[in-house]
């Protein structure tokens, strides 16, 4: 059965939510991590990566917006880690810049660089 049937590829996970709500009660820090190897992902731009920040805030973290559902009911992540592997480095500051602004200074970012300095992603 589908949990959200405005979207279908979304899963309801209430045992994540409780595993994450565990983890933080040991001081644990939970993150979700965007990215990886394949696939095609990435902005269009920086307006589009500002969007998805509050879309993400909205879904995982202290958002108050009800456009998207929630996979983890009310557990709330820690934070985020981008996990850049292929695309083009357009919108990711802005991404972070704008998830900065909704989560404030507690709200863990990270990023995992390539070797190369800058990371041609990430700056």
């Amino acid at each position: 059965q589908i949990a959200f049937p405005s979207f279908p590829y979304l899963q309801d996970c209430p045992s994540v939510a409780s595993d994450i709500v565990a983890c933080q009660l040991l001081g644990v820090k939970v993150m979700l991590s965007l990215g990886g190897a394949g696939g095609a992902y990435g902005f269009a731009s920086p307006a589009q990566a500002t969007a998805f920040a509050r879309t993400v805030w909205d879904m995982f973290g202290k958002g108050t917006g009800t456009t998207y559902p929630r996979p983890f009911g009310t557990a709330v992540i820690d934070g985020i880690d981008l996990d850049i592997k292929e695309g083009s480095a357009t919108g990711y500051s802005a991404f972070a810049t704008a998830l900065r602004g909704l989560a404030g200074s507690s709200f863990l970012l990270s990023a995992a660089p390539r070797c190369s300095f800058p990371d041609p992603y990430l700056g």
